[in-house]
């Protein structure tokens, strides 16, 4: 099924319609990221607490708007984000132990790999059989797979 960017009407309905699941998927990262800046401002400042908040906010909004049927995935989507905004400064204090001139190199690198970290690769579902095998991560698959093997 093709891809289609949905109406200003659509777009209004999917956010009224799903106001729960925006409010849901924003308080909670908004709490954590104010809580953190409240209680240790070295970490995360109010004022960049608060440019997360939106971010994480308009990402949200985004998500719905675009993918109103997949809840847990805007959830996920928030938690990532905020976890991914709270580990900077460690990410930036691990890239400065880079040689001297390649600290750029290091930081860009470290933050790839902690994107990569925050998403699962996912299967889709095969169209010919009913199985909800496909939910499952590769790697768990793969040991589910292995334990039984030696099982039997």
């Amino acid at each position: 099924m093709p891809f289609e960017w949905p109406t200003p009407e659509q777009v209004t309905y999917r956010i009224m319609r799903l106001r729960r699941l925006i409010a849901v998927a924003v308080i909670v990262p908004v709490i954590v990221m104010l809580g953190v800046s409240f209680f240790n401002p070295l970490v995360l400042s109010p004022f960049h607490a608060s440019i997360a908040s939106l971010a994480v906010a308009t990402l949200v909004i985004g998500h719905v708007v675009l993918f109103p049927n997949v809840t847990l995935e805007t959830i996920s989507l928030s938690l990532a984000v905020s976890g991914l905004v709270l580990a900077m400064p460690v990410i930036k204090t691990v890239a400065q132990w880079a040689p001297e001139g390649q600290e750029s190199g290091a930081l860009v690198i470290l933050i790839g790999l902690s994107v990569i970290a925050t998403g699962v690769h996912w299967h889709s579902p095969p169209t010919n059989q009913v199985s909800f095998k496909w939910l499952l991560p590769t790697r768990i698959r793969w040991t589910l797979r292995t334990a039984t093997s030696q099982c039997w």
